[in-house]
């Protein structure tokens, strides 16, 4: 398996840093959602969905990972 380049190294940190950042800017966000509905003022109180966005996010990550393990398995066993 080949090396990461410094650039890519730096590129998927960023990467990871900008989607956490996004990640807990987005759920601060909810949290302080106030909708009015029939002339009340409800706030926005959904852990359940966050955590099953959350969840749902995480699981799409696994995946991917994965799937380029594998993709990385079969490249090298080709290789033998």
């Amino acid at each position: 398996m080949r090396e990461l380049t410094t650039g890519r190294k730096v590129f998927l940190l960023l990467g990871m840093f900008l989607a956490g950042a996004w990640n807990t800017v987005t759920y601060n966000w909810q949290n302080h959602y106030i909708t009015d509905i029939d002339g009340h003022d409800y706030k926005f109180h959904h852990p359940f969905m966050q955590g099953a966005a959350m969840f749902l996010g995480e699981s799409i990550c696994m995946i991917l990972f994965l799937l380029v393990v594998k993709r990385n398995k079969s490249m090298m066993d080709e290789e033998k």
